[in-house]
């Protein structure tokens, strides 16, 4: 075995020693510590060899891989599941009940039906009427904005009354009734005002009445009848709180051919 250095590092040099498997003296192994392979520098460590990558071993790290993958999608899909959860319990919903008060106007265009027939006649060409309006309403909040309720809207009777020169006194009038079903849906603007349009269909109790009066006698006649309408409505919710709800709105009610009504009202809406 010759000894050389090179480039200021020591390598051993072997002779016939690493094919004749001994030592220089013929008792020593080939694979003992104290050989050092051709090409390895004094003091350095044999390499290793590398643990071939079997299937076994690749399954074991895509597993690692894989576990991680799925860590995350659990990850997403539980963030996103509570931003729902959170958005959902942001916003009123479920069963609610609401109160309203407003003016109510009603128009009534034919007269036929208040007049007492071959003893009165009309008194104008058109009745109208403005005075207070109750109504309440129960419903349920469905979510994606869409409400569903029913109500109950009454009327102030109208009533006119005409006296000719002739001492012939006049009277007519209208009492209505309205129960209906009501669908709404809220315009989310993200904030605390909510704006909503909607359509009404309702069950409209009417009763016309006439009455007349002349030389001491008095004639009346009246009509009750129940006829199904439709109506148009758009207004704004203010939230007050997480169960309270402020309401304006406005509504235009067909309630048969010849009587119309328009209605303003503000309201207090309570969610369960």
């Amino acid at each position: 075995m010759l000894l050389s250095t090179t480039g200021h590092r020591w390598a051993l040099e072997r002779t016939g020693e690493a094919d004749s498997g001994t030592g220089p003296h013929g008792d020593t192994p080939a694979d003992s510590p104290t050989d050092t392979p051709a090409g390895m520098l004094v003091g350095q460590q044999p390499r290793q060899k590398a643990e071939p990558l079997s299937p076994w071993n690749h399954n074991k790290h895509s597993g690692k891989i894989m576990s991680k993958k799925t860590q995350s999608t659990l990850l997403a899909i539980t963030a996103a599941a509570a931003l729902s959860f959170s958005a959902a319990a942001g916003a009123a919903t479920g069963a609610y009940i609401q109160g309203d008060i407003g003016l109510g106007h009603l128009k009534v265009d034919d007269n036929t039906k208040l007049r007492v027939s071959n003893v009165g006649s009309k008194i104008k060409d058109s009745y109208k009427e403005s005075g207070f309006m109750p109504r309440l309403s129960a419903g349920y909040e469905l979510g994606n904005g869409l409400r569903v309720a029913v109500d109950f809207t009454h009327y102030k009777d109208m009533k006119e009354s005409y006296t000719s020169a002739a001492g012939v006194n006049q009277t007519a009038g209208v009492k209505s009734q309205q129960p209906g079903s009501v669908r709404h849906h809220d315009i989310d603007l993200g904030g605390d005002f909510t704006p909503y349009v909607g359509g009404r269909l309702g069950v409209n109790k009417l009763k016309y009445s006439a009455g007349c009066a002349a030389s001491g006698e008095r004639f009346s006649s009246s009509q009750s009848k129940t006829k199904t309408g439709v109506g148009l409505l758009l207004g704004v919710n203010y939230k007050l709180s997480e169960e309270m709800a402020l309401d304006a709105g406005y509504r235009y009610n067909h309630m048969d051919k010849d009587i119309n009504a328009h209605e303003f009202s503000v309201g207090l809406r309570y969610y369960f």
